[in-house]
């Protein structure tokens, strides 16, 4: 859980964007696949999923400026 909280802060400074609102997310993300009992595989599928989400919603936000 830490490692993916960290890779996040790495990659929310590199793209200028809130590093805490990243970090949370997928703090968010381990607590909520850990507490319904998931693997290792379904956290790794977790936070690969929330970097699309978050890489989407990116991409939609830059379309609109």
């Amino acid at each position: 859980m830490i490692v993916f909280a960290i890779i996040y802060y790495k990659a929310a400074q590199i793209e200028n964007t809130s590093a805490l609102l990243w970090v949370g997310l997928s703090i968010i993300v381990s607590l909520a696949i850990t507490i319904v009992g998931f693997g290792l595989l379904a956290l790794i599928i977790g936070q690969v999923l929330l970097y699309l989400a978050i890489t989407l919603v990116r991409l939609l936000a830059s379309k609109r400026k």
